[in-house]
């Protein structure tokens, strides 16, 4: 018989009557079990699931840079030759070279 068989840790606490009529050390006992289950589910609910919300925001960070990636792999170079737009920009006069190698010299829907 390990483990709770309880639902959770809070039920498997023993129970702590509500009036203590003894000066003792028992008189607080409820009070510091209050703080207890207080910390507790403050830890749990804010910090844990913090960590876990910016586990997923991350991800999804990441995933929208590698989609930004490839975006730019696919418009910053030639699909055909691979040479990057920066080149034939600054070679062009008119700073439209890359867009005019894509449509006129290496039209990939012309490969087809």
């Amino acid at each position: 018989d390990m483990g709770l068989r309880k639902g959770d840790i809070g039920e498997a606490m023993e129970e702590i009557q509500w009036n203590t009529s003894d000066d003792g050390p028992e008189q607080y006992r409820i009070f510091y079990r209050m703080i207890y289950t207080f910390c507790f589910h403050v830890v749990v609910t804010t910090i844990l699931m913090n960590i876990i919300f910016g586990i997923i925001i991350d991800t999804f960070a990441e995933l929208r840079e590698k989609a930004q990636d490839v975006d730019q792999e696919i418009t910053g170079r030639c699909f055909i030759c691979g040479i990057e737009r920066f080149r034939f920009d600054q070679m062009s006069n008119g700073g439209t070279g890359f867009e005019e190698h894509i449509t006129r010299e290496h039209n990939m829907w012309k490969y087809l």
